[in-house]
C-alpha cells in the first residue's frame, strides 16, 4: 500500500482573499477520513491518503493513484463546494485550490467533477490544422513580433466551435494545470521538464500566432485535445509539479536563429501516436538516463534552443487600436508592409512594396486594396481591425508558423552557412536568409541592388546575386550554390568583424572592392570606416547620437538620446527609426551608407529651427500643414500622457483633434477650450521637446477593483499616494498591490476629484489620467525623465496642473505627506484591504476642478516647511 497527501486551499472572489476558519470534510465515498480547518491563509496541513497498489502496464495510464472526494463546508458560501475525483498518487502531495461564490438561491452545493481518468489515458495527437481558413469566419489580427510571457491566458472549455464557457486564469497556473492534467507526476524529473517545455512552447505558439483570436473568437487556446492542451478547472496541483513550473514558466522551445515559439505538439505515444514528441516516450528516455533537452532533441530538430520571454504581457491583442491609412508613418505600418510583401509571395497579384519603411505611402495602398480585393474585404486602402487581423491570419498562414515544419521569424546570422541550391522560384526560409545578406552588404557596395525581403527568388533577387556573384569574382550565374554561400557568409562577417576591438576571428576580406563606393557628403564629418553598433563607446557615437537628437525636432518618429557617447539599446533604437524613414536596411547599426545620411539629412535642418507659432488660431475646421505639426506633436506626446486621446496627423482639424488639444489643456493648467493659440502652441512644442524614447506604463485591458492584485495595482496605489501629498481628500494607503477597501476608497476620491465616474474601478479611463498628471508632475518638476512601460517604479509619482505650478512647493508637499504618514502622530496609514477610515471632501456643487484647487496646501506653510528641514538638514551635517 502506498501513501500521497493531500492539503486543500479555500479562496473567496477571484481566487485572491483567504477563507480561514472554514471546515474541509475528506471521503473515501461517504466514509469521511479527515474533518479538517483552514488556517489563516484559507490553506489546510497535509494528511496522508493511502494509495493502492495497482501497477499497470507502462504506457497505459498512470500507475498507482487513487480518488477522493472533499466537501467544503461555509456558510457564507451557502451548500459549500463538492470536488469529486481529487487524485492522490503515491509519493506525492496533491494541493486542492478551491475558490467560493456566493450561496445560491435553492441553498445547493456547487459540485465539481475531475475525471476519475487521467488525461494521458485519452490524449490524441492534436490537429495541427484544426480551424477551417475560409472567409466565412470572423476575421482576426496580426501575430506579434516579440515573444512575451503573458500575465493571463483564456481558455475555451470544450472543442473551439461548441458553445462552452471562457475562463481566464494566470499563465503560470494554466501551465501547472495543464501539467497536472497532461502528464504523471510520479515520471522522472527529465520527463517532466521535457514536457513542460512543449507545453509552454505549445501556449505560447497559440498566443503569438493569434490562432483563434485572428479568426474572430475571444480566447487564446481550447481545453480539447483534438486541438490543444487538456486544462481541467478546478482539479488538483501535484507540489513537485509545481515546482517544476515555478522554475521554466517564462522558458520557451524556439529555432536557433528564430524568434517564434516552436510548436511543439505531442501525444501520448501509446493510442495516438503524432510527429512530435510521445509522452510516454520521454519517460522512457528519462529512464534511460536522457536529460530534458536530451529528450527535446531526440524528437524535434537539433537546433531547438531554450529561450527566456523576460517582458510581460497583460493584453493578447495587439491590434493597434487606430486606423492605418496613406500619410502615416510608425511602426505598425512597417509590420503592415513586411507581412503583405511576405504574401504577395504566394498572392503574386498583390503588388511587392519596394520601400517597406514605415511610411504608408501609395504603393502601400494598393497592395493593401488588392489584398481586400482577394480576400472579400472592403477594397479602400485603409487598414482597420478587420483588414488588420485578415492580413494576419493569411501571414501566419503562409508562414506555416503554427505547424513543426515554420519557415520561422529569423533573428540572427550564424556562423555556418547553407548549402540548399537556390534558384529562380525557389519559396523557403533559405531565401529569406539570402534576401537578409544581400541587403546588408548591399549597404557598403553600390554595384549591389537591394531586394525585397519576401522569401521568393524572383528576378530582382537573382540579379542582386548576380551583381554579388561579379563584385566578388564569383561565376556570375544568378543562382546560389555552396561557393555562394560561403562567401556570402565570408563578406557578411568581414563587416560584421570590422568594428575595433572585436576579438573574433577575421575572415578573408572580399575583392576586388567596391568600385563604386557611395560619394561621400559633401561637407561634414566622414565615415570613420568601421560599423558602429550596439555595445560600443565614443565621440563619433557621440556626435551620431547628437545629430539624430536635431533630426528628432524634424522627425517626430526618432526617439530623442541622451548624448553620452554610448551606443546602447536606445541609441539602437534610434538609428532603426532613421533607417525606416529613410528607405536604408533597418538593423541598427551605422554603416557608412547611414552615416552619410544622417549628415546629409542633418545638414538640411535650418539652424535653431523649432516650430513657431503660425500667427492664428488653429480650430476646428482649420487645415494645412501647421495642423499636420500641431497633430504629429500631440501624437508623440500621447504615448507618454495616455489620457489624451489618439489622433492621426492628417492635416484636418476636427472633433478628434479638438478633443485631443482639450485635454493636453487641462493637463498642462491651460483655458480648456479645444482652440490652439500661441499659449497652446508654445507649451505643446515644449513638452515635445522633452521627450524621451521611453513609454508610459500601458493599460492592461481589464479593469482592477477590489480584489485584485499585483504590479498594476501597486503602480495605481503608488501614484494615489503622492497625488494624495496635494488633495488631502485622497486617503493615503500602503501600496502592497492588494486592491482592498482602503484603494477603493483612494480611487473613488481621485475620481471625483477630476470628473471621473466615482466607481471606485480602475478602468482605462482613470488608468490613463493617473499616469498622465503623474508625467506632468515629472514635466513640471524636473523635465521629463519616464520609466520603462514594464517599469513599475516605486517613486513615480502624479498631480494636476492646479497643484504644480510651483516645482518647490510640490515637492515640499510630497515630503511632508511622506514624513506625516511615518510620523506616530499622523492618522493611521489605510492598508489595502482595511476599512475605510478616511473621509472625504464634499465636492457637490463644484467643478472637479475647482474642488481639487481648493485642497492645495498652503505655500506658506509648506515653504516654512521646507526651510525647517533644509535647516535640519545642514544642522545635521
Amino acid at each position: 500500500m502506498g501513501q500521497g497527501y493531500l492539503s486543500v486551499n479555500l479562496n473567496w472572489g477571484e481566487g485572491v482573499l483567504p477563507a480561514p476558519g472554514t471546515q474541509v470534510l475528506v471521503k473515501d465515498g461517504d466514509k469521511v477520513l479527515y474533518t479538517l480547518t483552514t488556517d489563516e491563509n484559507g490553506k489546510t496541513a497535509p494528511v496522508p491518503l493511502s494509495v493502492a497498489d495497482l501497477e499497470r502496464e507502462p504506457g497505459h495510464g498512470c500507475a498507482r493513484y487513487n480518488t477522493y472526494d472533499v466537501e467544503v463546508k461555509s456558510t457564507r458560501a451557502s451548500g459549500g463546494v463538492v470536488v469529486h475525483g481529487v487524485q492522490i498518487f503515491d509519493g506525492v502531495e496533491s494541493d486542492l485550490p478551491v475558490t467560493l461564490h456566493p450561496p445560491t438561491r435553492d441553498g445547493s452545493s456547487e459540485e465539481i467533477s475531475i475525471p476519475v481518468e487521467h488525461g494521458i489515458d485519452f490524449r490524441s495527437a492534436p490537429e495541427t490544422d484544426a480551424v477551417p481558413q475560409d472567409a466565412d469566419y470572423a476575421r482576426g489580427r496580426a501575430a506579434t513580433n516579440t515573444v512575451k510571457f503573458p500575465a493571463y491566458i483564456t481558455v475555451h472549455i470544450g472543442y473551439y466551435t461548441d458553445g462552452g464557457k471562457n475562463v481566464t486564469v494566470p499563465f503560470k497556473d494554466y501551465i501547472k494545470n495543464v501539467a497536472c492534467s497532461e502528464i504523471c507526476p510520479n515520471w522522472h524529473e527529465a520527463a517532466l521538464y521535457a514536457n513542460i517545455y512543449c507545453q509552454i512552447s505549445f501556449a505560447l505558439n497559440r498566443i503569438y500566432t493569434i490562432w483563434y483570436r485572428s479568426r474572430g473568437y475571444s480566447f487564446d487556446i481550447t481545453n480539447n485535445t483534438r486541438t490543444d492542451q487538456y486544462y481541467v478547472e478546478g482539479r488538483e496541483i501535484f507540489a513537485n509539479v509545481a515546482a517544476v513550473v515555478d522554475k521554466i514558466f517564462d522558458n520557451y522551445l524556439k529555432r536557433h536563429g528564430r524568434s517564434e515559439p516552436y510548436f511543439s505538439i505531442y501525444c501520448n505515444g501509446t493510442t495516438s501516436t503524432c510527429d512530435g514528441l510521445s509522452q510516454w516516450g520521454s519517460e522512457f528516455l528519462a529512464e534511460d538516463g536522457y536529460s530534458a533537452m536530451d529528450i527535446i532533441h531526440y524528437y524535434y530538430p537539433k537546433d531547438l534552443e531554450l529561450a527566456v520571454a523576460s517582458e510581460i504581457s497583460y493584453n493578447n491583442d495587439t491590434y493597434p487600436g487606430y486606423l492605418l491609412q496613406e500619410g502615416m508613418d510608425d511602426d505598425n505600418v512597417q509590420i503592415l508592409q513586411d507581412y503583405l510583401n511576405r504574401i504577395s509571395t504566394d498572392f503574386p497579384l498583390i503588388p511587392k512594396i519596394p520601400n517597406p519603411n514605415g511610411y504608408f505611402d501609395a504603393t502601400t495602398k494598393a497592395a493593401v486594396k488588392k489584398f481586400q480585393e482577394i480576400f472579400g474585404l472592403t477594397a479602400d486602402g485603409l487598414v482597420g481591425k478587420s483588414t488588420w487581423y485578415e492580413i494576419s491570419r493569411i501571414y501566419v498562414a503562409v508562414k506555416h508558423l503554427a505547424e513543426l515544419d515554420s519557415e520561422g521569424e529569423r533573428i540572427g546570422i550564424g556562423k555556418t552557412p547553407p548549402t540548399a541550391w537556390l534558384t529562380t522560384g525557389a519559396k523557403n526560409e533559405y531565401v529569406v536568409e539570402l534576401q537578409f545578406l544581400i541587403n546588408y552588404i548591399a549597404q557598403f557596395y553600390n554595384s549591389i541592388p537591394s531586394v525585397v525581403e519576401d522569401a521568393s527568388y524572383g528576378q530582382t533577387t537573382k540579379d542582386a546575386v548576380t551583381a554579388f556573384q561579379k563584385a566578388f569574382g564569383l561565376s556570375a550565374t544568378g543562382n546560389v550554390d555552396a561557393t555562394t554561400w560561403k562567401k556570402l557568409y565570408d563578406v557578411y562577417w568581414s563587416l560584421q568583424d570590422s568594428v575595433p576591438g572585436n576579438t573574433e576571428p577575421t575572415p578573408p576580406v572580399p575583392t576586388p572592392p567596391d568600385p563604386t563606393p557611395p560619394t561621400p557628403p559633401a561637407t561634414g564629418p566622414e565615415y570613420p570606416g568601421y560599423l558602429l553598433k550596439l555595445g560600443q563607446d565614443g565621440e563619433n557615437i557621440r556626435l551620431m547620437q547628437e545629430y539624430l537628437n536635431k533630426l528628432s525636432t524634424v522627425y517626430p518618429s526618432i526617439p530623442l538620446l541622451t548624448a553620452d557617447g554610448k551606443f546602447g539599446p536606445a541609441t539602437q533604437q534610434a538609428v532603426i527609426a532613421f533607417q525606416k524613414l529613410f528607405g536604408l536596411s533597418a538593423d541598427g547599426i551605422i554603416g557608412k551608407s547611414t552615416w552619410d545620411k544622417i549628415v546629409a539629412e542633418y545638414q538640411k535642418i535650418p539652424t535653431g529651427s523649432v516650430p513657431q507659432y503660425p500667427g492664428y488660431l488653429l480650430k476646428v475646421g482649420s487645415s494645412g500643414d501647421d495642423v499636420t505639426t500641431l497633430q504629429t506633436y500631440l501624437a508623440a506626446i500621447q504615448k507618454l500622457y495616455p489620457s489624451i486621446p489618439a489622433l492621426t496627423a492628417d492635416g484636418q482639424f476636427g472633433s478628434g483633434t479638438a478633443a485631443s488639444v482639450k485635454e493636453f489643456q487641462s493637463l498642462f493648467g491651460l483655458t480648456a477650450d479645444g482652440i490652439v493659440g500661441k499659449a497652446t502652441w508654445d507649451k505643446v512644442v515644449s513638452v515635445y521637446q522633452t521627450l524621451s524614447s521611453a513609454s508610459a506604463p500601458q493599460y492592461s485591458g481589464y479593469s482592477l477593483s477590489t480584489g485584485s492584485s499585483g504590479d498594476a495595482v501597486r503602480l495605481v496605489q503608488t501614484y494615489l499616494n503622492n497625488l494624495s501629498a496635494s488633495y488631502p481628500s485622497i486617503p493615503w494607503g500602503i501600496a502592497d498591490g492588494i486592491f482592498g477597501t482602503g484603494t477603493k476608497n483612494a480611487v473613488v476620491a481621485f475620481q471625483k476629484l477630476f470628473g471621473l465616474t466615482a466607481d471606485g474601478v480602475v478602468g482605462k479611463g482613470t488608468w490613463n489620467k493617473l499616469v498622465s498628471l503623474n508625467n506632468v508632475q515629472d514635466f513640471l518638476t524636473q523635465g521629463y525623465s519616464a520609466t520603462a512601460p514594464t517599469t513599475l517604479s516605486a517613486t513615480a509619482s502624479a498631480a494636476t496642473p492646479a497643484a504644480l505650478s510651483a516645482a518647490a512647493p510640490l515637492a515640499a508637499s510630497r515630503t511632508l505627506r511622506a514624513a506625516s504618514a511615518a510620523a506616530p502622530a499622523a492618522a493611521p496609514a489605510v492598508t489595502a484591504d482595511a476599512s475605510a477610515s478616511a473621509t472625504e471632501s464634499s465636492t457637490t456643487g463644484s467643478s472637479a476642478t475647482s474642488a481639487a484647487s481648493s485642497q492645495k496646501l498652503d505655500s506658506t506653510t509648506i515653504l516654512t516647511a521646507l526651510l525647517l528641514m533644509q535647516a535640519l538638514g545642514k544642522k545635521k551635517q
